[in-house]
């Protein structure tokens, strides 16, 4: 974070996409690679004390996180393999249609404001003058 800091100039902003919960953490983040998973508090003050300001927080992944989170603990406790896997299912196009659509919705609602919960953590940091 101090890296990207010292690359930004003054008010720079700085776009976070990372995913959310320590919880959750399984094989699929195994497989691509994670190295964490994290809670918004804690990535709020890595940012702070490296200089940045918090301009918006929120989460995504939100109406669908319940079926994810089940499948997770699901696959934690049963479905762990001896070589990491990603969770990633093809769907059927109906399926897809509407988890696009959910995702559609999602976004317009975090023009309007922020969503409490979901898988993904999304943060929007501004370099301190």
């Amino acid at each position: 974070m101090s890296k990207v800091r010292d690359m930004l100039a003054p008010g720079g902003m700085f776009f976070i996409n990372v995913p959310a919960h320590k919880f959750l953490w399984s094989e699929h983040d195994e497989a691509l690679e994670h190295k964490r998973r994290y809670h918004s508090v804690e990535l709020k003050k890595k940012l702070i004390d490296s200089g940045f300001e918090i301009v918006s927080k929120s989460y995504f992944v939100s109406i669908t996180s319940p079926g994810i989170i089940l499948y997770r603990f699901w696959n934690n406790i049963f479905g762990r393999s001896a070589y990491p896997k990603t969770s990633y299912v093809i769907l059927p196009k109906f399926l897809n249609d509407i988890m696009v659509k959910t995702l559609e919705l999602e976004t317009r609602m975090l023009i309007k404001f922020g969503l409490p919960f979901g898988v993904t953590l999304n943060i929007i940091a501004r370099k301190r003058f």
